[in-house]
């Protein structure tokens, strides 16, 4: 039986993908392509910075309850992030 060769993208994103270092935050949030995620600490505290970088509104799964510091407003569950939009969640 042949085994069906991979790539070395594909075998290195697989490792990346088991060792849970490909999206360190997938616990907390789930973002699409369009969006990057940086994260600062300060007090003890993360704050992570959600940027879309597409003109469109993206779907964003934010799966723990969590502050928007900007809209003053609890988030959790799907959200929309307006095109080129930021948040700022704690």
């Amino acid at each position: 039986m042949e085994r069906a060769q991979r790539s070395p993208k594909e075998t290195a994103k697989m490792f990346l993908e088991k060792l849970g270092v490909n999206a360190p935050y997938g616990n907390l949030l789930e973002l699409p392509k369009e969006c990057e995620l940086a994260v600062r600490q300060k007090d003890d505290i993360e704050y992570l910075f959600i940027l879309n970088y597409s003109s469109q509104p993206v779907k964003i799964n934010v799966k723990e309850r969590m502050e928007n510091i900007y809209a003053q407003e609890a988030w959790e569950g799907e959200r929309m992030l307006d095109g080129y939009g930021v948040a700022v969640l704690k």
